[in-house]
């Protein structure tokens, strides 16, 4: 039950940290796309690290 729990602890803050690093990177590239553009790269992205975090 403790390693679960440390696991989740883990994940959590493996998924925070990746959202911040995504969040922090959106403002850059807003500048250099179209906005349509940044979103699907933004919104892809988030979904590829998201299914990265749960498969591992």
């Amino acid at each position: 039950m403790l390693t679960l729990a440390r696991l989740l602890e883990r994940t959590c803050s493996d998924i925070i940290v990746r959202l911040a690093a995504v969040i922090a990177v959106y403002p850059k590239r807003s500048m250099d796309q179209p906005q349509s553009a940044l979103n699907r790269t933004w919104v892809s992205s988030l979904l590829v690290e998201m299914t990265w975090v749960l498969a591992w």
